[in-house]
């Protein structure tokens, strides 16, 4: 009885703050985005991401940046020359899109367009939505201003 009442308790307050917070809530809550979090508020499209929208956004998680070239996260938030600070804007702009695209949505499209202007591929299985042939690890995390959607690897790397 008492495992019945934990997960109806669970899934009610589970429930209650689905979609509650802006996409910026949900990348400086959730553990998973701490370091593209970081890259967000240092950029400032963290305020873009608290006031505007909808965006749809993939995240890359933690230890997808893992994979990036050595320092290159710390070059990016260490961002003080012009240079670099174009950098690092034109990185976070790679993994913004206008719109709100849940995984079943990204089902219906080929290819979508960043904030940064490039397209990126768009494909689909029985598995999930892929994008640029990386899995969304977690879809469809809700927000007021639109999605996120967790990815394990990057698909933007400067200088690629």
């Amino acid at each position: 009885m008492k495992n019945v009442l934990f997960l109806i308790v669970f899934f009610t307050f589970s429930a209650s703050l689905k979609g509650q917070g802006t996409l910026a809530n949900v990348f400086s809550t959730a553990d998973q985005f701490k370091t593209f979090n970081s890259l967000l508020l240092k950029s400032g499209y963290s305020e873009n991401l608290k006031m505007n929208g909808p965006f749809t956004v993939f995240a890359p998680t933690d230890d997808a940046f893992l994979e990036l070239p050595e320092g290159l996260v710390v070059t990016l938030l260490n961002a003080k020359t012009r240079e670099e600070k174009l950098e690092l804007y034109n990185f976070v702009k790679h993994y913004i899109f206008e719109g709100s695209y849940s995984v079943n949505d990204l089902r219906k499209v080929l290819k979508l367009k960043n904030i940064a202007g490039d397209e990126v591929s768009i494909t689909s299985d029985f598995h999930g939505a892929k994008v640029n042939g990386i899995a969304i690890i977690q879809g469809d995390i809700k927000a007021k201003n639109g999605y996120a959607h967790s990815i394990g690897k990057c698909f933007y790397k400067p200088h690629e």
